[in-house]
């Protein structure tokens, strides 16, 4: 067995490179980031909001969110279907608040992403015959919003009287009440 006064150091000086581990909590693409703001001026529980909105989402990948001001968060996603999912399945709530979310543009600052449009999926009932068309939802949508999506599937089912479209509101507008179009009443 070798005493410690036998031990002694080299003389031979040796580079030692390192390279970086890259996690699944390291983002690979910057452009998947979202940004959000709760529609209320009540206080977010921030740590139960987080950890509620990873399970109600259940992303495939990591996810991170972070606040980055009082009320304004960023949801850092790491697979590009997991957002475009959580966009698509909107809009999503917490405590009974409106979470409005964004895409942060690339080399965009998050503090000034607009927070003010979310999509909604409306019904519109009592529409007469040969009015449950994509082109009559695109008209409905655009008076009372912005035109995203018709659900063709909708109308395949004979049971379900009523066009369902969904719509980009703004949040800050009150919404529009409409009216029943005479042109549609008449020979009715």
């Amino acid at each position: 067995m070798a005493s410690l006064h036998q031990l002694s150091l080299s003389n031979e000086e040796v580079e030692l490179e390192l390279h970086p581990v890259i996690t699944l909590t390291q983002p690979s693409n910057l452009n998947l980031l979202l940004v959000g703001r709760f529609l209320t001026n009540r206080p977010i529980r921030s740590y139960m909001m987080m950890e509620k909105i990873k399970t109600f989402w259940n992303p495939v990948r990591e996810m991170r969110i972070e606040e980055i001001e009082p009320g304004l968060y960023s949801f850092q996603f790491t697979h590009h279907l997991d957002m475009q999912r959580i966009l698509k399945k909107g809009p999503w709530y917490f405590d009974n608040h409106l979470l409005m979310l964004n895409v942060v543009p690339a080399n965009g600052n998050p503090n000034q992403v607009a927070l003010q449009f979310v999509p909604f999926w409306i019904q519109v009932h009592d529409l007469p015959t040969g009015f449950m068309s994509e082109k009559v939802g695109k008209d409905i949508a655009n008076h009372i919003g912005e035109f995203l999506e018709y659900d063709a599937k909708n109308n395949s089912n004979f049971l379900h009287t009523y066009m369902r479209i969904r719509v980009l509101l703004d949040v800050t507008k009150p919404l529009k009440r409409l009216k029943k179009n005479q042109k549609t009443r008449r020979g009715v």
